[in-house]
This record gives C-alpha cells, structure tokens and sequence, in this order.
C-alpha cells in the first residue's frame, strides 16, 4: 500500500503544474472583472456609438450635398461658358460678312478725294 499512496516526481510535478495554473487562471479572472460591463454601461456606450453613426450619416449627407451643388455650379459655368463662345463665334461671323461691304465703301471714299485733290492741286499749278 505505500507504493500506491506514493506518487511519482512526474505525477507530483504534474499536479503541481495543474494547481498553478488553476491559481493563475483565478487571479487572472479576479483582475478583468473591472473590465467587465454592467447592463448600463454597455446601454451607455452603444448610445455613444448610434451618436457618432448620426453624426457621420449628417456629415455625409452634407458633404454629398456640397459636392452636388459645386457641381451644378460648374454646370452653369460651362454652359454659360458655351453661351459665350458661340456669341463671340456668331459676332465673328457677323463681322466677316460686313466687312467687305464696308471695306469697299471705306477704299473708294479715301481714294475719291486723294483723286481730286491731286487733280485740283494741278489745276492751281
């Protein structure tokens, strides 16, 4: 009977292991329960964390508005842009066609009495 109430140094050492670890976990255990959250702070934080969501769905929201309405802005800045050529375009177009008559009104006017001025400057020779 002694042989049987006798443990081995392997037996002994592995008990030994198993009851420090037992230990360990328990205090291990003891030191994260301050980290443990009761019902109302857990109904704390999640009300935290729908606020923040809010706050970012809000910011969202407006920066799509923002962006939306710069773009629009552009828009109109390019058409009126468009606007603007074509009108520049149209008035260039007018003017090439005008020009010749007026061209030709304006030659045969300063010809005319560079003509007759030279004429009558012969006539008072």
């Amino acid at each position: 009977m002694q042989n049987e109430e006798r443990k081995s140094l392997r037996q002994q050492i592995a008990e030994g292991k198993a009851l420090k670890l037992q230990e360990y976990q328990e205090k291990f255990e003891s030191k994260n329960t301050t980290y443990i959250l009761d019902e109302k702070a857990v109904k704390f934080y999640n009300e935290l964390k729908e606020k923040e969501q809010k706050n970012d769905k809000e910011i969202k929201q407006l920066m799509n508005k923002e962006m939306r309405r710069y773009q629009s802005m552009k828009e109109s800045k390019d058409v009126k842009q468009r606007v603007v050529k074509k009108s520049i375009q149209v008035k260039k177009k007018q003017k090439i066609t005008n020009k010749p008559e007026q061209s030709q009104t304006k030659s045969a006017s300063k010809s005319v009495p560079s003509v007759v001025g030279d004429y009558s400057s012969d006539e008072d020779v």
